[in-house]
């Protein structure tokens, strides 16, 4: 048995994984079960799977959520250099901004938040009012414009 006793941990840190981990909430109650009361959860995950590239191939823009899976995941391996990989095996759990806070305050006492937002995604709406209106027909404006999320949090007990 390999796991991490409760309790035993002072930092659980993780950089651009949560937008990949399906089973998120059971993920966050596990670094939180380990995290000492006093200890930290640290995370920066993006792009976001609603904003510009958050399918992980800036090149394809805002495809991913314009064409179905298949137009996507040719236009992925046309791009090559592996970014059609994630695709391939669909490693993302497709979670919006609220999704993530919600889940988060579920298990921690979020300490600090922090936002960046999608200079490319503002480009594309000012110049592409037509498709920016289609894409706003699904999606909140926020959604389309978060790229990145940073937060650190004490376990919620």
């Amino acid at each position: 048995n390999y796991a991490l006793r409760d309790s035993s941990v002072d930092v659980v840190f993780s950089q651009s994984v949560l937008e990949h981990v399906v089973e998120l909430d059971t993920a966050l109650a596990e670094a939180s079960r380990i995290l000492r009361a006093d200890g930290h959860f640290v995370a920066w995950f993006g792009p976001l799977w609603s904003t510009f590239g958050g399918s992980h191939v800036a090149e394809l823009g805002f495809d991913h959520l314009l064409v179905s899976k298949e137009e996507l995941l040719d236009r992925g391996r046309k791009v090559g250099d592996g970014w059609e990989y994630w695709l391939e095996l669909d490693l993302f759990n497709r979670m919006k901004y609220d999704d993530y806070i919600e889940l988060l305050e579920r298990h921690f006492v979020l300490e600090w938040v922090s936002v960046a937002g999608s200079p490319e995604a503002t480009d594309f709406r000012d110049n592409n009012p037509d498709t920016w209106s289609r894409l706003r027909e699904h999606h909140d404006e926020m959604d389309l414009m978060v790229r990145l999320v940073g937060v650190v949090g004490r376990p919620r007990r």
